[in-house]
């Protein structure tokens, strides 16, 4: 969309203006390069893809990178974690993960002594 060839680089200016004419014909508002880095990192991480693979098409170093960039748009990534083991065990045929402290009553876990 933006080079010259395949084998040419790109130039900054026809980048910029390209990119002004793609967003006006889509009849978007016009954002920089960098704005829409972020924005597909975001959207990708809201749609639930691999990290790594985020960091692949983004051009980082390594998911280290992208995780302590994004990592706070992964909120209860832990539950979700905990949700999709449970589901994938059922497809499985395998008993659900289920958390120790589950196994007991409130009453019983309110009573339990830790040495």
């Amino acid at each position: 969309m933006f080079g010259r060839e395949a084998d040419l680089p790109f130039l900054g200016n026809n980048v910029h203006s390209r990119s002004v004419t793609a967003w006006k014909k889509a009849k978007l508002t016009p954002i920089g390069f960098h704005e829409a880095r972020h924005t597909f990192a975001s959207l990708t991480i809201a749609a639930g893809v691999n990290v790594k693979a985020i960091s692949t098409y983004i051009g980082h170093a390594s998911a280290k990178i992208t995780l302590d960039r994004y990592g706070h748009l992964m909120p209860n990534s832990e539950q979700d974690t905990a949700a999709r083991l449970d589901e994938y065990s059922v497809r499985a045929g395998c008993a659900p993960v289920t958390h120790p402290d589950e196994r007991f009553s409130a009453d019983q876990r309110a009573a339990r002594r830790w040495p």
